[in-house]
C-alpha cells in the first residue's frame, strides 16, 4: 500500500525495477521509491527479464555494481528485451 498518496495517483503504473547485486544499494533505492512508485528489487538481468514478462517495467535503475560484474551485455539485454522501459545508471560519485 501507498502512504500519502492520492488515490487517483497510486493507481498509475509507474513501475522500476531496481536491478543491482549490492542488496543494500536495492534496499535503499526501493525504500526511496516505494510510496509512489511500483518498486520491485531484483539481483541480476536475468530476474528482471523474467518479472518482466508479467509486469514490464517502466523504468529500470540499474546499479554499477551489475554493470562492473556482467559489464555492458547487462544492459544491452534489457534494452533489448525492454524496448519501452528507460534505463537510469545507478553510481557513485567516486565511480
Amino acid at each position: 500500500m501507498q502512504i500519502g498518496v492520492e488515490s487517483a495517483r497510486a493507481v498509475e503504473n509507474r513501475r522500476i525495477f531496481v536491478v543491482d547485486t549490492d542488496e543494500i544499494i536495492r534496499a535503499a533505492l526501493q525504500f526511496m521509491l516505494h510510496d509512489e512508485n511500483e518498486a520491485h528489487e531484483l539481483e541480476s538481468v536475468e530476474a528482471a527479464l523474467v518479472k518482466a514478462t508479467d509486469w514490464p517495467p517502466d523504468l529500470i535503475l540499474l546499479g554499477q555494481g551489475l554493470l562492473q560484474s556482467e559489464g555492458l551485455a547487462a544492459l544491452t539485454r534489457l534494452t533489448t528485451a525492454l524496448p519501452g522501459a528507460q534505463v537510469l545508471l545507478v553510481g557513485s560519485a567516486a565511480d
